[in-house]
């Protein structure tokens, strides 16, 4: 299997502090928010191939549930694959975030930019034990969707990393700012 660790070189004096991934709970944590939209597509989907599909089976119920539970294993990995494509990486001098599987997208933010870090977790995100980090870095002007942000997020964290990844951001800032 081809290895998604990025390669980066270390500034003179940097160390890596923490290598993180988002946690293979992201998918379930996707699959659940979309559920509406899934039930909505299913839905849609059912109506419209009902005919066909299920004039070749006398059991349209089960075989339901099965293109139902295949749709859903698929997707499932399907995410944890492209979850293999997304790193965050804590330096003492930087944050290094790598996503993308087409595309690789690197962004590399000095501590002394980010002037902003927060955790939020929903109550999906509580139950399922994970959480996102989000860095207000004014610097930076990300065009998504024709809106610009100066939000990074590290969505997906374990609750504890995400914790390990404030405080780390938070001393590191504060004490580039003495």
């Amino acid at each position: 299997m081809v290895s998604t660790k990025p390669k980066f070189k270390l500034n003179t004096n940097e160390q890596v502090l923490l290598e993180v991934q988002p946690d293979r709970k992201i998918a379930a944590y996707w699959l659940l928010k979309k559920s509406f939209v899934w039930a909505m597509v299913l839905i849609v989907g059912y109506i419209g191939f009902a005919h066909g599909i299920f004039a070749y089976t006398d059991k349209p119920i089960l075989t339901s549930i099965l293109i139902l539970i295949l749709i859903l294993a698929g997707c499932w990995l399907w995410i944890n694959f492209l979850r293999q494509w997304q790193w965050y990486i804590i330096t003492n001098q930087r944050c290094i975030l790598y996503w993308g599987f087409v595309t690789l997208n690197k962004k590399l933010i000095p501590h002394d930019r980010i002037v902003d870090i927060d955790m939020q977790q929903s109550l999906l995100e509580r139950l399922l034990g994970i959480g996102s980090v989000t860095l207000n870095v004014p610097s930076i002007s990300l065009n998504t969707k024709g809106k610009q942000q100066n939000l990074l997020i590290l969505a997906g964290l374990p609750k504890e990393t995400c914790e390990q990844v404030l405080a780390l951001i938070g001393n590191l800032g504060a004490s580039e700012k003495t």
